[in-house]
């Protein structure tokens, strides 16, 4: 959690950017909770009176909510891109200072492709969290009290029932992010040692083939190669039989 903290402190420090981006995101998540109300309202309305008029005025109604819809969710991930990348681009130069005055004896200890691995995948997961996770956990909750909100005045009962995956939805989305997260660490893990080798065959080639050590290294290379698409590949299944498994419960729930 501190983490986190850290994480939304960083992009605390563009506040325009970020309010701006907040701002979008409820507009369009307004606009998109008015959408089925006014469907709901043209379908009663041609059915009581069946006038094309009223029907061309709820249908002209409804392509500009769209359209204002769109425009909001535009400027959202415009705004919320243009702040992920300031901080992006803060860290990334602040790591390259802070590698620059660190001792000869930190950089002895330490694997080039770590170091690598750390200013590119690790600075392009926050920027990623940032951009998407920040302001889509806000857009779920919205989303969701709006919904169940709008239902529970409509239909209580209706609520209930459209409501009763959540729960479900919880548990089974905790315990494949635990298991997401191990797996994304042991690739991170594996990628940094990866680029490891791969730096230092390339910045050492005269001497790997001085002693005619090409298969030797070629298979390292290869080793951990291997080991991050399995990786890779049991995460994408992961997700793919999550998302499988939800879409069948919401199936079952409609």
């Amino acid at each position: 959690m501190s983490i986190f903290v850290r994480i939304l402190a960083l992009a605390w420090q563009y506040p325009k950017h970020l309010l701006t981006a907040f701002v979008f995101l409820f507009a369009s998540n307004g606009f998109a909770l008015a959408i089925p109300h006014l469907l709901g309202e043209a379908i009663d309305e041609v059915l009581i009176n069946g006038t094309g008029r009223e029907l061309f005025k709820f249908a002209t109604l409804i392509l500009l909510v769209y359209i204002l819809r769109g425009a909001f969710a535009y400027g959202q991930q415009y705004m919320s891109e243009w702040a992920s990348q300031l901080v992006s681009f803060g860290l990334r130069n602040d790591l390259y200072h802070k590698l620059q005055n660190l001792s000869f004896g930190f950089h002895d200890t330490q694997q080039t492709g770590n170091l690598m691995s750390k200013a590119t995948a690790d600075v392009e997961a926050i920027r990623g969290f940032i951009q998407g996770g920040v302001l889509r956990a806000t857009q779920i909750m919205v989303l969701m009290g709006g919904t169940l909100g709008v239902l529970m005045i409509t239909n209580w009962r209706l609520a209930f029932v459209a409501m009763s995956f959540v729960p479900f939805v919880v548990w089974r989305v905790s315990v494949v992010n635990l298991a997401l997260r191990r797996l994304w660490l042991y690739i991170q893990t594996v990628l940094g040692q990866l680029t490891t080798v791969l730096q230092e065959n390339l910045t050492g080639v005269r001497v790997v083939k001085a002693f005619g050590a090409q298969p030797f290294e070629e298979q390292k290379f290869e080793t951990l190669a291997e080991k991050i698409s399995e990786s890779t590949i049991q995460s994408s299944r992961l997700q793919s039989a999550n998302t499988a498994i939800m879409i069948f419960f919401f199936s079952i729930v409609t």
